[in-house]
């Protein structure tokens, strides 16, 4: 694949009436029946309901489908996670210096323990910096710290679902913020090339509705070193003001991966555990001659 980027600038009867209305009531009451059946305690929560599941709030619906179950005592051990905030404001978010980190807190509501067995995410931009698999008692709490990875431009919306042993609902956060980097880096999810090792990001100078902006900044360096800025070659023209080019070498992470201390390298993330282990990806730092965007964190993919 070329590794060279191209110069950027000047770019839906009555019987008949009360037989609808029994078909209509049969159905009602079959998936209501049906929901319930299936959702169990999970279904509360992916249904906005009360996590604690609690006599008076299964009640207070006014004759709701909940209040009339026989084989679900509310009394009964299992599991209650809910997570503080249900709603997180990061404000905005960038590229550019330290990372945003976020936080929740996941408290076991119920009379037994209660194992988080993992964590879905509605983008591959949002981790939770932490292992799954740990138990809360009854009563206990703990804290979660979630880092944000700016891709695109503008206002998002993300959520984490969490997943209890059983992979029962364990409750919900949704994460709400605003994408501006001075220097944005595209595409801001780096992933391993199918064919070569040598993949090239591109960095353009905009404005927060992402239009670009013709003033030149110079790529000092890549950390770790496993790549390098782009530099035009003898008899070819630069680069438009305001465009930067790295090209990160994945052979070179493959090897920086290998070493012994890799695995205590917080850049590093892992798929896997023991020698099966894989790097899932790493965090690079692009250092920048810029006042307001020195360094740019962009994290890069093993496909």
């Amino acid at each position: 694949m070329t590794t060279q980027p191209s110069p950027r600038g000047s770019f839906t009867p009555l019987l008949v009436v009360g037989a609808l209305a029994l078909v209509a009531a049969g159905v009602y009451l079959n998936l209501t029946s049906a929901d319930d059946a299936n959702t169990g305690s999970a279904g509360v929560l992916a249904r906005g309901g009360d996590s604690s599941g609690d006599a008076s709030g299964a009640s207070g619906g006014g004759g709701s489908a909940r209040s009339v179950r026989k084989d679900e005592d509310p009394d009964s051990p299992r599991p209650r996670v809910r997570v503080e905030p249900e709603k997180l404001d990061l404000g905005r978010v960038t590229q550019c210096g330290e990372p945003t980190i976020g936080e929740v807190t996941l408290t076991n509501d119920g009379r037994t323990p209660a194992k988080v067995d993992g964590w879905v995410a509605t983008c591959g931009c949002i981790s939770v910096l932490a292992e799954p698999g740990f138990v809360l008692d009854p009563g206990a709490s703990r804290a979660l710290p979630i880092r944000v990875d700016p891709a695109g431009i503008g206002g998002k919306s993300q959520r984490i679902d969490f997943r209890l042993n059983g992979n029962a609902l364990g409750g919900r956060v949704r994460l709400d913020y605003e994408v501006y980097s001075p220097i944005r880096v595209m595409p801001s999810m780096a992933i391993r090339p199918e064919k070569g090792t040598e993949l090239l990001l591109e960095l353009e100078r905009s404005t927060p509705e992402g239009e670009h902006i013709a003033a030149p900044f110079e790529v000092l360096a890549v950390l770790p070193p496993v790549g390098r800025p782009w530099k035009a070659a003898e008899g070819e023209p630069p680069l438009d003001p305001g465009w930067g080019g790295v090209i990160v070498d994945y052979a070179a992470i493959d090897e920086l991966a290998a070493q012994p201390d890799s695995r205590a390298d917080p850049a590093f993330e892992w798929r896997g555990n023991g020698d099966g282990a894989r790097w899932k990806t790493l965090e690079l730092i692009i250092r920048t001659d810029d006042s307001v965007c020195g360094e740019i964190r962009v994290r890069v993919r093993n496909g």
